[in-house]
């Protein structure tokens, strides 16, 4: 799976190279057509303007009797004017070739940025979507081995009692439940690309009514409310996440602490559960589809959970205007350490 994917990943990439390569052409062609009609109409124009000069002016009376002493006769004073017209001619090409090929040099290398510039956003999103079908596959993979072996090894045990069929139906059908659960998680994450409408919300209600479903709620959470906050934003889920988040990886006995504050004119949702020490760098990955930081999930042996929930929430807060947010600090005199995910909310008018 693991060679499939890399070919597809570099299939992709020649792709992006050959449609880099044939974008940046189109555009240096574009440029050189341009450059062509310009040099067409300017040559065409010295030529005529050349030819109109060259030609003496008998009839008007061009020269003057000194002018006829200086130049003699009329055959000498048009070669002289033809070979003026010829080196200013010979000087203005000159020019115009220099101009061509600066022009032409610079607009090479502007072709190759702007196609560049064109295709990231596209090849970014390539990029992501096949390290999601790539992580998305991995995660169904898992279950669906766990799945066939146990199914083989019972169907080939002729001995098997009924209590033992029983169990492996029982873990079989865990199984189904747990892709069941990724498959709607991956249909929700899908489907947060629609606009969401936003509304009045009163967000201590709403934090309030989801601590109220989490079993214990009253033991393993600690809820500071300040004065209800009414904010324009109707999407509840986000709190769930990164209340269930927190639950999950709390490392302490200790209650996980959820506040609600006002911080520049925005209503704070402040979720805290205790942890071990993190990396700025994994941190800026904790929103990234399908990642798990190890240590956390090992820490209290879990091995549920797919990666999804916070990379929902932070799909969630972007599509209502919100900023989430997360950190990782030592708490003050102790050697523990809290993680914190924050979202910032607007006030409704």
């Amino acid at each position: 799976m693991k060679n499939k994917n890399n070919n597809f990943l570099r299939f992709g990439g020649d792709i992006f190279r050959s449609a880099h390569f044939s974008l940046s052409m189109l555009y240096f062609l574009i440029l050189l057509a341009i450059v062509g009609i310009f040099n067409i109409v300017i040559f065409y124009s010295i030529n005529t303007n050349s030819m109109e000069i060259s030609t003496p002016s008998v009839e008007m009376g061009a020269f003057k009797d000194k002018d006829k002493d200086s130049y003699g006769s009329d055959e000498f004073r048009t070669r002289i004017i033809t070979a003026r017209n010829k080196r200013a001619s010979e000087q203005i090409t000159e020019a115009i070739l220099i101009l061509d090929f600066s022009i032409l040099l610079a607009g090479g290398v502007g072709s190759f940025w702007l196609a560049h510039r064109a295709l990231e956003p596209l090849e970014q999103a390539h990029k992501l979507q096949s390290e999601f079908v790539s992580n998305a596959s991995h995660e169904i993979r898992t279950p669906l081995a766990a799945l066939q072996l146990e199914t083989e090894m019972i169907l080939k045990d002729k001995n098997a009692s009924k209590e033992e069929l029983c169990e492996v139906l029982e873990s079989n059908l865990e199984e189904a439940k747990s892709l069941t659960a990724m498959v709607n998680m991956l249909l929700k994450l899908s489907k947060i690309d629609e606009e969401i409408p936003l509304s009045a919300t009163n967000l201590n209600e709403v934090v309030k009514a989801r601590i109220a479903k989490f079993p214990d709620a009253d033991k393993r959470i600690k809820f500071e409310g300040g004065k209800d906050f009414i904010i324009q934003n109707n999407e509840t889920e986000m709190a769930t996440i990164l209340i269930d988040n927190a639950l999950k990886y709390n490392v302490s006995k200790e209650p996980v602490e959820v506040k609600i504050f006002r911080q520049n004119r925005q209503a704070i949702l402040e979720i805290s559960n205790f942890s071990n020490e993190i990396s700025q760098d994994d941190l800026n990955r904790f929103f990234d589809r399908f990642y798990r930081y190890d240590k956390v999930r090992s820490c209290n042996n879990r091995t549920e959970g797919y990666g999804l929930g916070l990379a929902i929430a932070k799909k969630l807060a972007d599509k209502t205007h919100s900023n989430i947010s997360v950190k990782n600090e030592r708490v003050a005199k102790t050697k523990k350490f809290k993680t914190t995910f924050a979202v910032a909310m607007r006030f409704s008018k």
